[in-house]
């Protein structure tokens, strides 16, 4: 399921691994498209929150491909590739 809905966007998995690394590109923060995720309804892990070296990963987010629900899988997996797509909206300043 995953290898069809991600096509064509740049990603990492392991053979034998339910877990999936999603590169998101320069104009995302892990943690932002985690909590935009989130608020879709989708939970996802920021790459940062899994550096050593803060700064050190690229905008990325790990995924977990355990739901056994394969229409449930596909509908979380469309909502990461249309969030993605959307892009990361204007920038904001936070104090």
């Amino acid at each position: 399921v995953a290898a069809e809905v991600l096509a064509g966007l740049r990603y990492r998995m392991a053979p034998d691994n339910p877990n999936l690394w999603l590169q998101l590109g320069p104009r995302w923060r892990g943690a932002d498209f985690a909590a935009m995720a989130e608020a879709r309804g989708v939970l996802v892990s920021a790459a940062e929150s899994f550096a050593i070296v803060p700064g050190a990963t690229d905008p990325a987010i790990r995924l977990s491909l355990t739901e056994s629900d394969r229409h449930r899988l596909r509908r979380g997996l469309e909502t990461l590739v249309d969030l993605l797509r959307e892009g990361p909206g204007p920038l904001t300043f936070q104090m």
